[in-house]
């Protein structure tokens, strides 16, 4: 065990080993938890319209918010900052001490925000990841159940009525790795702006197919996806090319069962972080359950033609506004291509 180790405290959804170890691929080298005193959990960090947060800490008297600690091997903390936002200014490092066992205090760091709005609250996918890491590393009963108390953010199909006239387009494919790169961070940097996102999910043999592996522009490509992944802090471990068309079509389903961004954010997860084969229904059963959505009723979904004719819908509202790449966002007529041109796409709706 190195010597400079590092203990790390998460209190939100990296108390979950499915999102710090798998999902941010952490190798941590000791867990415990504790108490963080005077601070109280709060869910103030927006991650898009409507009422979505995440969480974060605030200073308060008397308050105290419960959480994993990590020790961590120093060489990991530059990607742990990128997968938390740190560069883009989403989170910074704050020094804490933590009170494990009721005495003993340690020495460690956690992430705190600024960027907060007053009335947001947890979606269901998100808490249920707080839950699923205080039961994993054994919290007190009590604070699984304060943390189960917490009111809801409302469904995403609510969330629709409510968002803002601001839209933003956004096509993807589910084989694009830039479009996998820009879904990670695309409501991130709209929710300060005010502006929406509508998924649009495109499908055809080209975008379904795989690619010459040994052509010299593929490899410029996967070298360039690689630095980018890095820099985001993310653990690229890419599933095949495979046909994407069920995931799309599950997509729609997922939609209307309030569990869209859950499900898109599964897929995506599947493909590009895990090495699976999306498509597999297997594998989209799999993203469902994840998700909040039943397994049988993904699979049924996947026979119905109705998701399908929403998929070509999607694909010909691509075609209609000339997509010839991915990922391609609009805005009020303006068109912006590829993962480096959001933060065009945020400058001209602030125009705005």
């Amino acid at each position: 065990m190195p010597t400079d180790a590092v203990w790390y405290f998460g209190y939100g959804s990296n108390m979950s080993r499915s999102i710090f170890c798998e999902r941010r691929g952490m190798r941590p080298l000791a867990t415990r938890w504790g108490w963080l005193e005077g601070y109280r959990l709060c869910f103030d960090l927006p991650i898009g319209p409507g009422e979505r947060a995440v969480a974060n800490v605030q200073p308060q008297a008397g308050a105290r918010t419960c959480g994993v600690l990590y020790l961590l091997d120093p060489g990991e903390l530059d990607r742990l900052d990128r997968s938390e936002g740190v560069p883009r200014g989403f989170y910074r490092r704050i020094p804490i001490e933590v009170v494990v066992g009721g005495e003993e205090r340690v020495a460690a760091f956690t992430y705190q925000s600024s960027w907060t709005l007053a009335g947001r609250k947890p979606s269901a996918r998100y808490l249920r990841l707080l839950v699923e890491g205080a039961r994993e590393h054994g919290l007190p009963r009590e604070y699984v159940t304060f943390l189960e108390s917490h009111e809801l953010a409302r469904d995403e199909r609510q969330q629709e009525d409510a968002m803002t006239q601001k839209r933003v387009r956004f096509y993807f494919a589910y084989n694009s790795p830039y479009s996998f790169l820009a879904s990670g961070r695309i409501e991130h940097e709209l929710a300060p702006v005010g502006a929406g996102v509508e998924y649009k999910p495109v499908y055809s043999p080209r975008t379904g197919g795989a690619p010459d592996l040994n052509s010299p522009r593929f490899r410029y490509l996967f070298e360039d996806v690689l630095r980018f992944a890095e820099a985001y802090g993310l653990p690229l471990n890419p599933g095949p090319f495979a046909d994407s068309k069920k995931a799309c079509c599950g997509f729609f389903f997922a939609q209307e069962k309030g569990r869209g961004a859950a499900y898109h954010d599964g897929v995506y997860r599947a493909r590009w972080l895990e090495a699976k084969d999306i498509g597999q229904e297997e594998t989209l059963a799999e993203v469902a359950e994840r998700a909040g959505l039943a397994r049988d009723e993904l699979l049924a979904a996947l026979r119905e033609p109705h998701y399908e004719a929403a998929l070509e819908r999607s694909n010909a509202d691509a075609r209609a506004d000339e997509v010839f790449g991915f990922p391609f966002f609009i805005y009020e007529g303006k068109r912006f291509w590829g993962n480096d041109r959001i933060e065009w796409l945020v400058r001209e709706i602030k125009k705005g």
